[in-house]
């Protein structure tokens, strides 16, 4: 898989679409990925991820419906090859596309991410169902061998790698969230915006500063960070909130808070 490459081929409605996810892609773009050079987009990948809220809004209601079926059916020379490769495909489109748009969003974007949205229908059935709440495609093709065969070579760890692109963790705080976590180097974390440098240092470590998408904070961090500032400014006459809209919340406060803070995988 070469996703830069894609932006060199036309007439693909896979490549409208996924102009318009690498649109919803966090930190902001502030050029067009189409004019992007490839060393741009490789440079600022690591930190890159697409929120699942604006992925599918994408691909909702009636709008949605219909940049799908465009995609399945698209005509261009690529799609029109894999569709001839691939042997397996259900025969109504009008069920696959409602599946889609019902559970499947966020997984028919990993796929155009991949190249491989005609993968959809090949994944169209079987258990453990392939959703949004359950990305688990090694545990699929585990189960499935015959079918795995037919898949591209080296295709269940291109999913696995872009995967982590669509679902960064999320920072909840509460009785489940006692245990240690362990993330490998290709978790993308939830950071919009984040310092080059170090905020502080201390005793045990480095204090970094970074501001979060708000899709990707618990109400139970937003409780305890307001808790915290309230009880630190109770002499204050000014009101203490945590801004709605998640401006950047320049209090180190809030960055000791995150320090006590479990990340759980986004599962919601």
């Amino acid at each position: 898989m070469d996703i830069y490459r894609a932006f060199r081929r036309n007439g693909c409605e896979s490549l409208v679409a996924l102009k318009a996810i690498y649109k919803t892609a966090q930190p902001p773009l502030q050029t067009p990925v189409e004019d992007c050079s490839i060393r741009q987009l490789q440079e600022r990948d690591p930190h890159m991820f697409f929120p699942r809220a604006a992925i599918k809004e994408m691909f909702a209601g009636e709008a949605g419906e219909n940049m799908i079926q465009k995609i399945l059916e698209c005509s261009c020379t690529q799609c029109k090859q894999q569709m001839k490769n691939l042997r397996r495909r259900p025969a109504e489109y009008n069920e696959l596309i409602h599946a889609i748009v019902r559970n499947r969003q966020v997984f028919f974007a990993i796929l155009i991410y991949l190249e491989s949205a005609h993968l959809v229908k090949f994944f169209s059935d079987g258990v453990p169902e392939i959703t949004d709440d359950n990305l688990e495609v090694n545990t699929w093709l585990s189960n499935y061998p015959n079918q795995a065969a037919e898949l591209p070579k080296g295709f269940a760890g291109s999913f696995m790698l872009a995967r982590e692109h669509f679902r960064p963790p999320k920072f909840v705080i509460g009785e489940h969230t006692r245990r240690t976590r362990r993330y490998g180097d290709q978790c993308r974390f939830p950071y919009i915006r984040d310092s080059s440098l170090p905020y502080a240092y201390g005793s045990f470590g480095v204090v970094e500063k970074f501001t979060i998408h708000p899709d990707y904070v618990d109400p139970s961090v937003i409780k305890l960070i307001e808790k915290t500032m309230l009880d630190n400014k109770a002499h204050s006459s000014q009101p203490v909130s945590v801004s709605p809209d998640f401006e950047p919340w320049h209090s180190l406060l809030f960055l000791l808070t995150l320090l006590i803070a479990s990340i759980c995988p986004e599962d919601h």
